[in-house]
């Protein structure tokens, strides 16, 4: 027959060998997560700025098509020949470029 007190020393060894697994493994887990959730961060906010750039750029192009626009309007405005029958050439080169 087995002794008893041999029996409670293996369950015992046994709890403590689980014990230790699952201590070992969540402290393992949680620094997976933290370098996972460092990873991305970093990637987030890589992805935001390239979206601020991206949009300023936007912006800048969009300023820059607002500006020939009214470079283009005013210089129609100033045209002296506007009401004649006919557009001269520089007049519909001007409406070319645009």
């Amino acid at each position: 027959m087995i002794d008893p007190r041999l029996s409670l020393a293996a369950v015992l060894a046994l709890g403590a060998a689980f014990a230790s697994g699952w201590h070992y493994g969540a402290g393992y887990a949680a620094g997976q997560q933290a370098q996972a959730m460092v990873a991305e961060r970093a990637r987030a906010d890589a992805l935001a700025e390239a979206g601020r750039m991206t949009e300023a750029a936007r912006l800048g192009a969009l300023q820059r098509a607002d500006a020939l626009a009214r470079k283009l309007e005013d210089a129609a405005n100033a045209d002296p020949s506007a009401t004649d029958t006919c557009l001269p050439a520089a007049s519909v080169l001007r409406l070319n470029r645009r």
